[in-house]
């Protein structure tokens, strides 16, 4: 024993092939042992666990073609190789399912055809640094292939939740019309469809659209005068109504028996812009939600604190005016509920000429199942007013200057959960009802309402940044089981520039990179073989000797 430990101590030659065949032992027994450890500090690269098992559970496999650039300005650089691993990610933990093609238009004429058929195009993208301004024309694109199925990201760098817009892209193409959202038509001035008015910011739906058919599909019209509610739509929308019938209250009363999620964007007044007066709501609409617990007040909240401003033009060119307005109320993050999770990361609310929205726990049969959540709330520092209302911002400035109006704190958002009672167990049926007709919920419905139809618009969505899109998205996917991908879309993604850098301080850097490693082998060869040498000077029966003394 002591002179094969001599030898290998002596003999490269042994110590090396011992090396060796200790490698390939530990390659052999790891095979089949994959493992990925993100080290940043963000953890950017981390992936959900809901987004694994979508990707896991997927019935056939996905074709992913990133289309970039080979050459991109030096200040994308990072972006662009952060992206291939955040890609590379999702191929990894897919155990197969997830196809990835990295293509590159700019210097292969196959791929540049391929990008045409799927309508890629490149973007104008800028880079300023210390002796130049730069402008290029680079793609930045992903295309999502799914059986017959195709969904495309331009300009991948404007994305700011990427694992929420991969994710609930595969799974909206492997999941076709499973989940559809209707929007209730024909019965107030909000539209979703009718071209001629897609100008007018406050009263159309196409920014609410576009936000949720990543996932959803078309939004589907539903007309309440003329048949049910179908029986595969899975959420209804309903947005600034001014005129419900008996019948019409009656269809959407057994969507909800039959355990229907409503999304009541509703306020307790109709606003005119024609006239700039503000009056009460029909009394038969406020009475319809009461009796599912929705209590919506007959009022506008006017918010002391938390407004944003009305901006129009100065005297002067190129001026700009903000004039307070205190109609158009922001909800900060202070006065949401951190435990839901629709609102727990919600940084605000945009909420324009809204009413108060309270919940009455009474109109739901009690069981386990049963509760309603105050999800939004003023400052303390609001009042509401019901008479004389005003929605002229000049004129709604000098009032809220002058004005000593006592101020509270109002609801202005509700989430309302568990089985209904209908409301026509104590009212005369209308004559076109079916007489035999859902009495109590049969399973647990659920109704999500805000005190403005306006926070629902395109004027909503866009002064809200989209935050008010991410708010009714996030709503939509609890309303229909999808409760991870509210997990998902709340990690904000976000692809931080490279640094400048002072050139002296890169060559150093650079150098370093370059000698620090030949300088670490070196020193460990030095010490291995001064090693050696000590021991081979060390005559054979010295380990006797040694053994005799002890």
């Amino acid at each position: 024993m002591k002179k094969v430990l001599k030898k290998f101590n002596e003999s490269p030659t042994i110590t090396t092939s011992l090396l060796i065949v200790l490698f390939l032992l530990l390659n052999w027994v790891s095979y089949g042992a994959y493992m990925r450890f993100d080290l940043s500090n963000t953890g950017r690269l981390r992936l959900t666990d809901k987004t694994k098992e979508i990707l896991k559970n997927l019935p056939d496999n996905v074709i992913v073609e990133g289309f970039f650039s080979g050459e991109v300005p030096a200040s994308h650089v990072q972006q662009l190789k952060y992206l291939k691993d955040f890609l590379k990610e999702y191929a990894a933990v897919s155990k197969g399912k997830f196809q990835l093609i990295f293509l590159d238009p700019d210097s292969d004429e196959e791929a540049k055809e391929r990008a045409d058929f799927l309508g890629i195009r490149s973007a104008r993208m800028g880079s300023i640094d210390q002796k130049k301004q730069e402008i290029s024309s680079v793609y930045f694109s992903i295309a999502l292939s799914y059986g017959a199925e195709n969904q495309i990201i331009n300009n991948v760098l404007n994305v700011r939740q990427l694992e929420y817009e991969l994710t609930s892209r595969i799974y909206k193409m492997a999941h076709p019309g499973e989940r559809k959202i209707g929007f209730l038509a024909n019965h107030g001035d909000f539209h979703s469809r009718d071209a001629q008015k897609q100008t007018d910011a406050f009263h159309s739906l196409q920014g609410f659209k576009q936000t949720i058919e990543t996932v959803y599909g078309n939004l589907v019209d539903v007309d309440t005068a003329k048949n049910d509610v179908p029986s595969d739509i899975t959420t209804l929308v309903i947005a600034g109504v001014t005129k419900l019938s008996p019948l019409d209250m009656f269809r959407i009363d057994q969507y909800l028996m039959r355990g229907g999620k409503l999304i009541v964007a509703q306020s307790g007044m109709n606003l005119s812009f024609q006239s700039g007066m503000v009056t009460p709501a029909a009394p038969e609409i406020i009475e319809f939600f009461a009796n599912y617990g929705v209590l919506l007040s007959s009022s506008m909240i006017y918010e002391k604190k938390n407004f944003m401003a009305y901006r129009t033009r100065g005297a002067l060119p190129f001026q700009v005016l903000e004039i307070p307005y205190p109609l158009w109320v922001v909800a900060v993050d202070d006065y949401m509920d951190k435990n839901n999770i629709i609102t727990k990361e919600l940084p605000n609310l945009f909420l324009p000429w809204t009413s108060s929205v309270s919940a009455d726990e009474n109109k739901l049969i009690k069981d386990s199942d049963t509760k309603a959540s105050i999800l939004i709330k003023s400052s303390k520092s609001a009042y509401e007013q019901s008479n004389n209302v005003l929605i002229n911002p000049q004129a709604v400035s000098i009032a809220f200057e002058q004005d000593n109006q006592t101020v509270s704190q109002y609801n202005l958002g509700v989430l309302i959960e568990g089985k209904f009672k209908s409301k026509f167990t104590a009212e005369t049926l209308p004559d076109e009802a079916p007489k035999d007709f859902i009495k109590e919920g049969e399973r647990p419905g659920m109704i999500l309402a805000v005190g403005s139809p306006y926070a629902i618009s395109n004027m909503g969505i866009m002064q809200s940044q989209g935050i008010n899109g991410s708010f009714f998205l996030s709503a939509l996917h609890l309303m229909n089981g999808m409760k991870d991908l509210v997990e998902i879309r709340s990690t904000e993604i976000e692809n931080p520039p490279l640094p400048a850098m002072e050139p002296a301080k890169k060559n150093t850097l650079t150098m370093l990179n370059f000698i620090l490693p030949l300088a670490f082998f070196a020193g460990f060869g030095m010490i291995v073989f001064y090693r050696r040498k000590k021991l081979a000077e060390i005559p054979v029966s010295s380990f006797g000797e040694k053994k005799k003394k002890k």
